[in-house]
């Protein structure tokens, strides 16, 4: 396979990109002029039929990983997500290859290190005994994109080994786990006030947890409530300005001084987690009893309160579409059977 691209560089000045792939080789180079690009590609496929080795550049995965960090990361909806999880992969790939490391301000630092296909394929397989596959198709496309990145945007000669990596077949893995009152009892009864406090946010709100923890959002006293505004909000797939009703409760709740950093909060849902023996039960799946309950307002024979519909939800929410929404829907059994009698 060979291909000619054309591109503007960073001057504006038209560039020719070329793209060759063959016996298992790929070779990568820009060109001011056309006749060079194709020159280029006759000798180079030359050189291959010949059996000769196309010299790469050198790159290790971690000068790779940190560029796109820091270039292309920022730029993204979800950027604190992306900065986590290329982080981990660069542990986990030091870990899997068995590389030294040092300890530089509390933090491992591998020493450089080159990746294949099969240490991506071992690290895919790795992965799918403790991750679902969506998990892991989302670790391949991010591994794919920094090694992109580097290929087309910094022009290096490298390949990527990551391009042709087979992914997981996706199955069903939506959640429908919600806590148990008595669950909740537990998390009340063992857990710090501020961790509560958190908890009762989560649900109250329906919000994401990085909408709050960060307090980076103002909330306005309406005619008949309150409303959280966030001028910078983000997701994974919008960008921009984001109005949230509040009821009382957890306006009352959101002024409190002493809520939790997004640190301290994970750190205490996990050990609170292990201590109750609580199996199973997320931060966010908090999330998803919020929105099911704003469903199941009204069911009841005895609840007076006013059924939701979707729209009012999802502007709770912050679901710009039904089927994403669903997906944090879980309503009970036991509730719908009491409207059908």
């Amino acid at each position: 396979m060979k291909y000619i691209r054309e591109h503007l560089d960073t001057h504006g000045k038209l560039r020719y990109y070329v793209s060759i792939r063959k016996n298992r080789q790929s070779v990568y180079d820009n060109f001011s002029t056309l006749n060079g690009a194709e020159k280029f590609i006759t000798q180079t496929l030359a050189k291959i039929d010949m059996g000769k080795v196309v010299r790469f550049e050198t790159k290790s995965f971690q000068e790779l990983a940190t560029i796109y960090l820091n270039e292309e990361v920022p730029k993204l909806a979800h950027e604190m997500n992306e900065i986590r999880h290329i982080n981990k992969m660069i542990l986990d790939f030091g870990k899997l290859k068995g590389v030294k490391y040092k300890v530089v301000n509390d933090r491992i630092v591998y020493d450089p290190y080159y990746l294949s296909s099969m240490d991506i394929k071992l690290y895919r397989n790795e992965k799918l005994k403790t991750n679902k596959p969506s998990t892991v198709n989302k670790r391949l496309m991010r591994l794919n994109q920094i090694y992109q990145y580097a290929i087309s945007e910094l022009e290096y000669k490298i390949d990527n080994p990551a391009s042709d990596i087979k992914k997981p077949e996706k199955g069903d893995d939506s959640r429908d786990r919600r806590p148990s009152f008595e669950e909740l009892k537990l998390i009340y009864k063992y857990g710090s006030s501020e961790l509560w406090a958190s908890v009762k946010i989560a649900i109250r709100t329906c919000m994401r947890k990085g909408e709050w923890v960060d307090r980076d959002y103002r909330i306005e006293k309406k005619k008949k409530g309150y409303v959280l505004i966030k001028d910078q909000h983000k997701t994974v797939r919008y960008i921009g300005k984001r109005k949230i009703p509040l009821s009382r409760r957890a306006y009352t709740d959101l002024m409190r001084n002493d809520l939790l950093s997004y640190e301290a909060l994970k750190s205490q849902w996990q050990r609170l987690m292990a201590k109750l023996n609580i199996i199973d039960l997320r931060f966010n799946d908090l999330r998803h009893e919020g929105i099911s309950r704003l469903f199941e307002r009204g069911i009841e024979d005895w609840d007076n309160r006013p059924t939701w519909s979707i729209p009012e939800v999802a502007k709770v929410s912050g679901h710009k579409k039904w089927d994403m929404l669903r997906r944090y829907t879980n309503l009970k059994e036991d509730v719908i059977a009491g409207k059908l009698n």
